[in-house]
C-alpha cells in the first residue's frame, strides 16, 4: 500500500489525501484491523501524512509521526449494523398513585319529568255548632275553634251563620290557626291545626254559628 501511495504522491492534493484515506479505510482497514497491526483496542487506525510529498504512512504499535515532516491522522473502523435485538420483557406495574383533588361542581342538571300522581289521602270534615244569642254586641263576639287531630293537617275550613239571609248573626272571623292557637307561618305548622269562627248578633232572634275544619291525613 505504501508503494502505491508513494507512486502517486506527486499528484495528490490535500483533498485527494483525505479521499485516499477513506478509500484505504474502506478497502483495507478491515484487513489490518483483523491482524491487529493497525487498529488498537479502541478500533482507531493511526497514520501519518508527509507534509511535502503527501505520502500516507500507517502506524503500527507505538510508532509516532515525525513532527517536522509529517501530520498525524486517525480514523475509526465501523462495522456493519447488527441485527435488531428482541424486545425486552414488560416491566412490573407501578404502584397506585394518590387520589387526586376533588373536581369543581358541575352545572345544574335539567329538570326531571313530573312524577305520577300520588294516592289521595283521607279527608275529614269536623264541625261544631254554637249558639249566638240575640243582641250579642260586637265587643263580645261568640268564638269557636274546631281542631284537627294531632296526626291530621288542616287544609281548609269555614264559619257560617244559620240564617242564610244574614238577617240575624254576622260572622266576624273565619281563618286557620295552628295547634297553639296562633296564625300559621307555613304549611308545616298546620299539622294538628284548627279553624276559628266568631260571630255577633244584633237582632232579637237567636242564631247558630257553624264552624267547619277540613282535616287531611
Amino acid at each position: 500500500m505504501r508503494g502505491f501511495v508513494s507512486g502517486f504522491s506527486h499528484r495528490l492534493s490535500s483533498a485527494h489525501v483525505i479521499a485516499l484515506i477513506a478509500l484505504v479505510a474502506a478497502a483495507g482497514g478491515g484487513a489490518y484491523a483483523a491482524t491487529g497491526e493497525l487498529a488498537a483496542s479502541s478500533s482507531v487506525i493511526r497514520a501519518c501524512v508527509n507534509k511535502r510529498t503527501g505520502v500516507v504512512r500507517a502506524l503500527r504499535g507505538r510508532q509516532r509521526c515525525r513532527r517536522r515532516k509529517e501530520r498525524p491522522l486517525a480514523w475509526n473502523q465501523k462495522g456493519v449494523a447488527g441485527t435488531l435485538g428482541r424486545p425486552g420483557t414488560p416491566g412490573t406495574a407501578g404502584t397506585v398513585g394518590p387520589t387526586g383533588p376533588t373536581g369543581t361542581q358541575g352545572p345544574q342538571g335539567t329538570q326531571g319529568t313530573q312524577g305520577n300522581t300520588g294516592t289521595f289521602g283521607s279527608v275529614t270534615f269536623r264541625r261544631i255548632d254554637v249558639a249566638v244569642p240575640a243582641n250579642t254586641p260586637p265587643a263580645t263576639p261568640i268564638t269557636q275553634n274546631v281542631p284537627c287531630l294531632a296526626n291530621e293537617r288542616l287544609v281548609g275550613g269555614s264559619a257560617n251563620d244559620s240564617d242564610p239571609g244574614g238577617t240575624t248573626g254576622t260572622i266576624t272571623e273565619s281563618h286557620a290557626l295552628n295547634s297553639a292557637g296562633a296564625v300559621p307561618t307555613d304549611a308545616t305548622s298546620t299539622l294538628g291545626g284548627q279553624w276559628r269562627g266568631a260571630a255577633v248578633n244584633a237582632s232579637v232572634t237567636p242564631s247558630t254559628m257553624r264552624v267547619i275544619a277540613i282535616c287531611a291525613s
